[in-house]
Order: structure tokens, then C-alpha cells, then sequence
């Protein structure tokens, strides 16, 4: 058994894991585990996820992995691009033929991420304070922090596991061998590289502190970054990240980390007032919640008391250097601020001109604001085991600790309280086709093509469509093992745009291919011609214009009649 779940705490840490995964089930409700409920996925950043994965089953296996070229063709996607969870729904892929037809791991997912956060908070805890009575408690006020839930449905962004576990590594007991530490944080560089590429920065980031603070000597120090950075650097590649897509993007400078970040609660909050902030700092949000700022207030209580009074402090654990730590997360920090530093929504530094300079990785990792998290979590963490150490009392630290419990969940429970996804299901706009004509549709055509494509954040529909009309098209391209031009990706080659207006043009110009299904938005079926032209038959299905081409004696092309709108 590895050392660090140590016998004598087996039964805590797995009593943890149950409790963060009962925790997530609570919080999303029994749907979010149903893998054949696909409703309350199909929209936002999780449809995006659940859409990729569910493209991925019918691609055959690749290298770089998760490659799907039936999705956003004739360019094709991958796992990675479609933040579908990569290493994830990459070890799930060998059981989807014995999988049904339709089936989402998002639940289980989420699931997963809560009873890792609750696992390794605890082991954290535990490691700073030898205590696991306290150590389980404090865990609970970690594992209902509103940054985790804030990211709730962008899945991939929901392993901040891997943050506390980068934590856990760095703490690890100074007579540890190096090359039994040097393996762990490999393997979590992988992990994190197979889940999203701004996790595996950080952790890259966490785990190259702890080396620094264990070398001997620079040299050493600087062989086991190397070690680590190619260790990340061949992962992402391996998943499918560094690849023919452009990695820059707009928006850095806007998604960014506010200096009020830590305390301003962005609705979260039932006591705390909402501070000013940026529209695109909901990247940075990175509020501790009612419940830490009163473990830090008692902690702040008892330092005065202590000073006043001339106490001894709590001596010092050994363990390594925290400096190395504290200037990797201050770094990170300052970059979450990006190029515009703002105090509320008072700018006070402008930092465009330097980073200009450091082009194009900013654009790389736009939504920098998200780099507050190693900062947040350090805090939570110092704030609970201060505290700890100070009180010198198990009584009074249970104490104060679930009355921040109990205080975070009655100020925030209107936020706890809405999460079940059956809500989310019921409004929802976008449903899934229910039209018999689709079923089977994948047996007489290769592929569905929206005209003008519907490709998520670029121009590609010159505003046709809503941002996530092509979600129930993907799902029965899925199902029926089709192609489709269409889709949402966090990067795009450079030339998507360019065959957008490929595809359009040929449409318009009256040329459809016999094996393709069209579903065209209003404008561009009335530009085209199409409705009672010899060369297509067109109609509505599931209320959508839908045409092919005439000539082929198929089940669509019965229900589709000619000249009718």
C-alpha cells in the first residue's frame, strides 16, 4: 500500500470520497447520474464536453489521442478540443460497444471530481496537522467552497483535485526518495495533462516548487523541472493539444482575476455584498465564502489574543520550505490579474505593452483569471490549519469549524439549492429531435451539414443561429454514426472560416451532394433556390428547413415534400 494512505487512515480517506460523491449526487440530483439523461447537457460548456464524447465513439483509435474527424468536418476535433475530460472518456471508450446508444459520464464525472476533492483535502489536512478528527471536519468546509461549484458544469475545469493534490505532493515528508516523488508528480502531470491543459500548467507549476524546495542544488533542481516539463509537454501533445489548431485566442486581458477576487462574492453570498468587477472576471472568481472568512477572523482573533497576552505560538512543523511555494503561487496570481489591473472597477496598472511582448502565450492561456485558484486554495488551507495550531484546543477548533460549516451552507444555500439538473433539463431550449424520419438516418447518408455551419465562436453563421443550435444536430449525427460540419471546440484551425464559406457557397449555388443531409437556417434556404427545384426535395422536420438531394429513394427523402416550406 503506498505510503501516503497509511493504514491506520484508510477508513477516513474512503469515508471522505463517499462523502464528496454523496455531496455531488445531493447537489445535482439523481439525473446527473443517469447515464441515458442527456437533456441537461445539451447546452453551455458541458454540451460542448458531452457532444465530444459522444462524437468519439464512433472514431476509430488515433494518435495523437481522441482524434474525432467526423466532428466540425471536414476539419475534424478531438477530445482535447472539445474539453470532453480526454483521459477520461478515453479509458471509458474501449466499453462503449457495450455501452447503450446513448450514454453521458458528465454525472459520473462530477461525482469523481467531488470524492477526489474530499480525498486529498483530507490527506492534505491531515499531513499539516496529524489530526484526523479535525483534519475530516475541516474537510467538509473545503469541500463545499463555491469556487468548486462555480465551475459545476464546466467539466473539465471541476478536477481542482488535482490543484490540492499538487498541494499534497509539495508537503510530502521530507524523507521521501526523490525518485518515488519525481513518479508521483509525473503521474499527476499526466493525469492533469489528460483533463485540461490550464490544470496541467498549474500543477506543472506546484509540482516544480516542491522540486525547488527539495534540491540539493540548482543543478538538481533545474534536471527534475526539465524532467517535468517535457513530462507535460509530451501529454498534452499525446492528447491531442498541440496540434494543428491555433492555440492563441481573444479575450486575455478581459478573463482575468480581480484584487477584490478573494472577497467579493458575485452572488454567492446571502450576507457579503457583491463587489464592482469586469464582465469577463467570472474567470477569476475566486471568493473564500462566509464560512473560511470566519476561520480567518478566529484565527486572526487568536493571534491578537495571543500577542496581547504574550502566548507562545504554535511551534513550527517540519516540512519544506514554503518560499519556493509562495513564489510560484504569487506568480501565478499576478498572471490570474493579466494585462489590465483592476481594484473593483478602478483599473490601476496596465500591463498590455509587457505582455505584448511575451505573445502569443498569453493568448495561449486567456482565460488567465483562473490561475487565482492555487492562491485560493492555499489560503483555505493555511486559513484551517493556522488555526489549528493556534487554538491548541480539538474542542474549540470543531467548534469554530462547523459553525463556519453551518454559516456557508444557510448563506449560500439558494446557490446549493438550485443545482439539481432536472431543473436545468426543463429549461433548456434545445431538445433533442424527436422526428421518426431521423431514425436510421445514418443507413442512407454519411453526413449532416448545417448551412450556414454552425461553428461555435467564430463567424461561420454571420449570426444565423443561436450560440447552441447545433447541439441536437451533433446528438443524431452521434447516434447514427454521421459527419457533421458543425460543433463548438476551445480552438480552431485557421482556415475553419474559409470552409464555412466553402460549404455555404456550394449550397447556395444549387450544388448538394446526394449523401448529405442539409439543414439550412431560413435565410439561406430562401437564397438558395432550393424549395421546388427539380435538383432537391426540401421540407420541415422537427421544424427545422431540411433538403437533399433529389434523385436517391430514401426514407428522408419521402417525408421531405417538394415545394413546401
Amino acid at each position: 500500500m503506498p505510503r501516503w494512505i497509511r493504514h491506520e487512515h484508510l477508513l477516513p480517506s474512503l469515508a471522505a470520497f463517499v462523502i464528496g460523491v454523496a455531496f455531488a449526487a445531493a447537489s445535482f440530483g439523481s439525473m446527473a447520474l443517469d447515464p441515458s439523461a442527456v437533456q441537461w447537457l445539451l447546452i453551455s460548456d458541458r454540451g460542448q464536453a458531452f457532444l465530444g464524447w459522444h462524437m468519439a465513439r464512433n472514431a476509430p483509435p488515433s494518435f495523437p489521442l481522441g482524434a474525432i474527424p467526423a466532428y466540425v468536418a471536414p476539419g475534424g476535433a478531438s477530445l482535447a478540443l472539445a474539453d470532453a475530460c480526454p483521459l477520461f472518456s478515453l479509458l471509458l471508450l474501449p466499453l462503449s460497444p457495450l455501452l447503450p446508444p446513448v450514454f453521458q459520464h458528465a454525472g459520473i464525472w462530477l461525482a469523481l471530481c467531488y470524492g477526489l476533492m474530499a480525498l486529498f483535502s483530507f490527506r492534505l489536512l491531515l499531513r499539516l496537522s496529524s489530526d484526523p478528527l479535525t483534519s475530516f471536519v475541516a474537510m467538509l468546509l473545503v469541500l463545499v467552497n463555491p469556487v468548486l461549484l462555480f465551475r459545476r458544469f464546466h467539466l473539465s475545469l471541476c478536477a481542482h483535485w488535482l490543484i490540492v493534490a499538487a498541494l499534497l505532493l509539495y508537503f510530502a515528508p521530507l524523507r521521501d526518495r526523490a525518485t518515488g516523488e519525481r513518479a508521483r508528480a509525473m503521474l499527476l502531470l499526466v493525469v492533469a495533462a489528460g483533463t485540461h491543459p490550464y490544470l496541467a500548467v498549474m500543477v506543472l507549476g506546484l509540482v516544480a516548487a516542491a522540486a525547488w524546495a527539495r534540491s540539493a542544488s540548482w543543478q538538481d533542481a533545474a534536471r527534475t523541472w526539465l524532467l517535468y516539463l517535457v513530462t507535460t509537454a509530451a501529454s498534452l501533445w499525446a492528447f491531442g493539444y498541440l496540434g494543428p489548431a491555433d492555440l492563441a485566442a481573444p479575450g486575455f486581458g478581459g478573463f482575468s482575476a480581480n484584487l477584490l477576487a478573494l472577497v467579493d462574492p458575485d452572488g454567492w453570498s446571502r450576507v457579503a455584498p457583491d463587489l464592482p468587477s469586469g464582465p469577463g472576471e467570472y474567470e477569476g472568481f475566486a471568493f473564500l465564502g462566509i464560512g473560511v472568512l470566519i476561520v480567518i477572523a478566529a484565527d486572526v482573533a487568536l493571534r491578537l489574543r495571543d500577542r496581547w497576552t504574550r502566548r507562545p505560538g504554535a511551534p513550527a512543523r517540519s516540512g519544506p520550505r514554503a518560499s519556493a511555494l509562495l513564489v510560484v503561487v504569487a506568480a501565478f496570481a499576478v498572471f490570474a490579474l493579466s494585462s489590465h489591473v483592476r481594484l473593483g472597477s478602478v483599473e490601476l496598472i496596465d500591463l498590455s505593452a509587457p505582455y505584448a511582448l511575451l505573445a502569443p502565450l498569453p493568448a495561449a492561456l486567456r482565460a488567465s483569471g483562473r490561475f487565482v485558484w492555487p492562491l485560493y486554495y492555499l489560503v483555505v488551507f493555511a486559513a484551517l490549519v493556522s488555526l489549528r495550531q493556534r487554538t491548541m484546543s480539538r474542542p474549540l477548533y470543531l467548534s469554530v469549524v462547523l459553525v463556519a460549516l453551518g454559516a456557508q451552507l444557510l448563506d449560500a444555500w439558494p446557490r446549493y439549492s438550485t443545482q439539481d439538473v432536472a431543473l436545468m433539463a426543463l429549461t433548456n431550449p434545445h431538445r433533442p429531435l424527436r422526428a421518426p424520419a431521423w431514425r436510421g438516418v445514418g443507413k442512407e447518408y454519411r453526413e449532416i451539414r448545417l448551412i450556414p455551419p454552425a461553428v461555435v465562436d467564430t463567424d461561420c453563421d454571420q449570426g444565423a443561429y443561436s450560440r447552441f443550435h447545433y447541439m441536437p444536430f451533433a446528438f443524431v449525427a452521434g447516434l447514427e454514426g454521421l459527419r457533421i460540419n458543425s460543433g463548438h471546440l476551445s480552438r480552431y484551425a485557421a482556415d475553419v472560416v474559409p470552409r464555412c464559406r466553402e460549404q455555404s457557397a456550394a449550397v447556395l449555388s444549387g450544388s448538394l451532394e446526394p449523401d448529405v443531409v442539409y439543414v439550412l437556417s431560413p435565410a439561406a434556404l430562401a437564397a438558395s433556390g432550393l424549395v421546388g427545384s427539380s435538383t432537391a426535395r426540401c421540407g420541415r422536420i422537427d421544424g427545422y428547413p431540411v433538403c437533399v438531394a433529389a434523385g436517391r429513394d430514401t426514407v428522408l427523402a419521402r417525408v421531405l415534400i417538394p415545394g413546401t416550406r
